[in-house]
Protein backbone atom coordinates (compact mmCIF):
# COMPACT_ATOMS: atom_id res chain seq x y z
CA UNK A 1 0.00 0.00 0.00
CA UNK A 2 1.35 3.43 -0.88
CA UNK A 3 1.83 5.62 1.86
CA UNK A 4 1.67 9.19 1.85
CA UNK A 5 3.31 11.54 4.25
CA UNK A 6 0.80 14.72 2.86
CA UNK A 7 -1.77 15.83 5.47
CA UNK A 8 -5.34 15.27 4.48
CA UNK A 9 -6.06 19.00 5.32
CA UNK A 10 -3.28 20.32 3.40
CA UNK A 11 -2.93 23.21 0.84
CA UNK A 12 -2.78 22.91 -2.92
CA UNK A 13 0.47 25.23 -3.71
CA UNK A 14 0.02 25.37 -7.17
CA UNK A 15 -2.34 27.28 -8.57
CA UNK A 16 -3.28 27.67 -12.54
CA UNK A 17 -3.02 30.44 -14.20
CA UNK A 18 -4.49 32.01 -17.30
CA UNK A 19 -1.16 31.56 -19.30
CA UNK A 20 -0.82 27.60 -20.57
CA UNK A 21 0.55 25.71 -18.04
CA UNK A 22 1.27 21.83 -18.27
CA UNK A 23 -1.71 19.69 -16.46
CA UNK A 24 0.64 17.44 -14.85
CA UNK A 25 1.93 20.28 -12.09
CA UNK A 26 -1.47 20.73 -10.78
CA UNK A 27 -1.87 16.90 -10.74
CA UNK A 28 0.53 16.04 -9.44
CA UNK A 29 3.10 19.17 -8.07
CA UNK A 30 6.27 20.56 -9.62
CA UNK A 31 9.38 21.79 -7.72
CA UNK A 32 9.07 25.69 -7.70
CA UNK A 33 10.54 27.00 -10.65
CA UNK A 34 12.62 30.05 -9.25
CA UNK A 35 13.65 28.03 -6.14
CA UNK A 36 14.45 24.46 -6.88
CA UNK A 37 14.40 23.27 -2.93
CA UNK A 38 10.74 24.60 -2.56
CA UNK A 39 7.94 21.82 -3.67
CA UNK A 40 4.70 23.01 -4.60
CA UNK A 41 1.80 20.48 -4.01
CA UNK A 42 -0.79 19.66 -6.52
CA UNK A 43 -3.93 17.84 -5.84
CA UNK A 44 -2.84 14.28 -4.96
CA UNK A 45 -0.34 12.79 -3.30
CA UNK A 46 3.17 13.66 -3.52
CA UNK A 47 4.70 10.78 -5.52
CA UNK A 48 2.03 8.87 -6.29
CA UNK A 49 0.73 10.14 -9.94
CA UNK A 50 1.53 7.83 -12.59
CA UNK A 51 0.66 8.74 -16.13
CA UNK A 52 -0.06 6.38 -18.74
CA UNK A 53 -0.40 6.69 -22.31
CA UNK A 54 1.81 9.41 -22.38
CA UNK A 55 2.94 9.06 -25.73
CA UNK A 56 0.25 7.86 -27.16
CA UNK A 57 -2.27 11.11 -25.75
CA UNK A 58 -0.82 13.86 -27.14
CA UNK A 59 -3.56 16.35 -25.80
CA UNK A 60 -4.70 14.89 -22.56
CA UNK A 61 -2.83 13.67 -19.52
CA UNK A 62 -4.60 10.06 -18.34
CA UNK A 63 -2.92 8.73 -15.46
CA UNK A 64 -3.31 7.50 -11.45
CA UNK A 65 -2.68 8.68 -8.52
CA UNK A 66 -3.63 8.79 -4.85
CA UNK A 67 -5.51 11.35 -2.17
CA UNK A 68 -5.72 10.27 1.03
CA UNK A 69 -4.29 6.52 -0.15
CA UNK A 70 -7.94 6.28 -2.36
CA UNK A 71 -7.06 5.49 -5.83
CA UNK A 72 -8.15 7.69 -8.73
CA UNK A 73 -7.88 7.47 -12.48
CA UNK A 74 -7.42 11.04 -14.21
CA UNK A 75 -7.24 12.62 -17.37
CA UNK A 76 -6.97 16.34 -18.49
CA UNK A 77 -6.97 18.27 -21.41
CA UNK A 78 -3.41 19.66 -22.05
CA UNK A 79 -3.44 23.34 -21.74
CA UNK A 80 -0.02 24.53 -22.66
CA UNK A 81 0.11 24.27 -26.23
Amino acid sequence: MFNSSDPIDREVDFLPTKTPYDPRWMLAGRTHPENPDIWQSGFFDKGSWMEIMAAWAQTVVCGRARLDKLGYFVYSIVVEK
